[in-house]
């Protein structure tokens, strides 16, 4: 990823005098919120990823999906916020990023591991039934 920065940032330079933000090159004007949503939208057809049925994904689903990425992987809150430009002492990710049914990932591991204290290393996921745990069809938590 790091030389992928550098190879970008090297032919950014190249065409001129470096623009005001990251992703913006020179003649380009700046980017908006908006703009993030058509590159996202754009970006996902290219590669055939389509939302489930009621869904749509926007800029901000890149927010939740690396909040609720990191936090799956158990990444420190306080990197996790660092990382994205959140409040260390606010809760709009908390309340409105993370969403608690991402599992672990070894994508996750790949992208965000490196926030993580100690070692780590990145398997499929797996289940496992558990002493005791009804069997049921039914989705969700048990009534009783």
């Amino acid at each position: 990823l790091g030389e992928l920065g550098r190879a970008y940032l090297a032919a950014r330079a190249a065409l001129g005098a470096a623009p005001e933000w990251l992703f913006q090159l020179p003649g380009e004007r700046r980017p908006l919120t908006r703009h993030m949503a058509g590159w996202v939208s754009e970006t996902l057809d290219e590669e055939g990823v389509r939302a489930p049925a009621g869904f749509v994904y926007l800029g901000h689903s890149l927010r939740s999906g690396g909040s609720s990425a990191a936090e799956a992987i158990r990444v420190p809150r306080f990197r996790g916020n660092w990382l994205g430009g959140w409040s260390q002492n606010g809760r709009t990710r908390e309340l409105h990023y993370m969403d608690p049914s991402v599992l672990p990932s070894p994508e996750a591991y790949e992208l965000l591991g490196w926030l993580l204290d100690g070692s780590y290393q990145a398997l499929p996921p797996s289940w496992e039934r558990r002493r005791g745990a009804a069997d049921t069809a039914e989705p969700g938590e048990p009534t009783s």
